[in-house]
């Protein structure tokens, strides 16, 4: 499974994954705020990102999935 923590989180973002993975998150608005990969875990620094609403996309060999996650 997909552990995407905390939720609501503030200065960073904890995605752990089994494997190799592909994430991206996106804003409200659409805009891509971060991409990357990783195998396992990832650690996002966001504390520049504004407060509100952002959906978390995860491409894996387990398949695709999004969670949506709020920045406090």
């Amino acid at each position: 499974g997909i552990t995407i923590a905390p939720n609501v989180f503030d200065d960073e973002l904890n995605i752990q994954i089994e494997g190799p993975f592909i994430y991206r998150v996106i804003d409200s608005k659409g805009v891509l705020m971060v991409e990357g990969c990783a195998n396992g875990e990832a650690t996002l620094l966001t504390h520049q990102w504004s407060a509100g609403l952002y959906v978390v996309m995860i491409e894996s060999e387990q398949g695709n999935s999004s969670q949506k996650v709020v920045k406090k």
